[in-house]
């Protein structure tokens, strides 16, 4: 099973969001990425919202889980950690800048109300965040996609 881990920070009732441009498509995602052998789904979380965010991230709690079914049936776990940051100048600064064939990355903040869920990956978290605003309840969410 592959699993990738990414963060969900609200901040003075934003979100902090990847705004991506590739195909001829516009569309956000959360922070976060794979997780590499040998790395714990955390430290993936961190790794990725630091490369992605270029501002130190504290971790906090686990907020979410998906099992995602792919497009090639295979099942793809996800795990998406609360965490906060301590300023505003966000900007990708993580491999995703040297990828030019997998179109453009741009750490964006997104106020809540202006959230477009069917176009943020994964929807199901996005609509989390649109509904949740920021207030998780006490338990992780779990979420089956397979």
């Amino acid at each position: 099973m592959r699993e990738r881990a990414g963060v969900l920070i609200i901040r003075n009732g934003r979100v902090a969001l990847i705004e991506r441009h590739t195909q001829g498509r516009r569309f956000w995602a959360i922070p976060g990425g794979g997780v590499k052998p040998g790395e714990t789904v955390a430290d993936a979380a961190h790794r990725e919202a630091e490369e992605e965010l270029g501002v130190p991230v504290n971790l906090g709690a686990l907020r979410v889980r998906i099992d995602h079914r792919e497009r090639d049936d295979s099942i793809q776990r996800q795990w998406y950690f609360e965490a906060t940051v301590h300023s505003d100048a966000i900007r990708v600064v993580g491999p995703e800048i040297e990828s030019s064939q997998r179109g453009t990355y741009r750490a964006v903040w997104m106020e809540l109300d202006d959230v477009e869920v069917e176009v943020t990956h994964p929807v199901a978290v996005a609509r989390l965040i649109s509904l949740q605003r920021g207030e998780w309840p006490r338990d992780v969410v779990e979420i089956d996609e397979s």
